[in-house]
């Protein structure tokens, strides 16, 4: 992994570009569906939770926000940055950053398709 070294002024350009990107992305697919009535508003801006509990949401179970996840997953998990430079990127600690790395990691197996037969003739 390469550790590229910033200056803080570069930093603070990237991690705009960044938070910029994600949100103009997330925005793009929620107007989308929206505008054109497909997504109930009220779905689109609903709290992401898996509902077993009263007041439980999916970022204080993964115990980081969603902006932050995504930024971190751009960067480093999709992107060229080290842990480190992701780190001083977003402003977040390297342990969060290699936290992300191992949930990734341990979820792979939600990402693949299982192993299929051959079709029948």
């Amino acid at each position: 992994m390469i550790d590229l070294r910033f200056s803080e002024a570069e930093l603070a350009r990237r991690r705009e570009h960044i938070q910029a990107f994600i949100r103009d992305a997330v925005d793009a697919a929620g107007a989308d569906g929206a505008v054109l009535g497909r997504v109930p508003d009220d779905l689109v801006e609903k709290t992401p939770t898996a509902g077993l509990w009263a007041d439980q949401t999916d970022e204080s179970e993964l115990g980081i926000d969603y902006d932050t996840l995504d930024s971190i997953l751009v960067s480093h998990i999709d992107g060229p940055l080290s842990a480190r430079a992701t780190s001083r990127l977003l402003e977040v600690d390297e342990e969060t950053v290699d936290r992300v790395r191992s949930m990734y990691e341990a979820s792979e197996h939600k990402r693949n398709a299982p192993p299929a037969p051959e079709p029948l003739e």
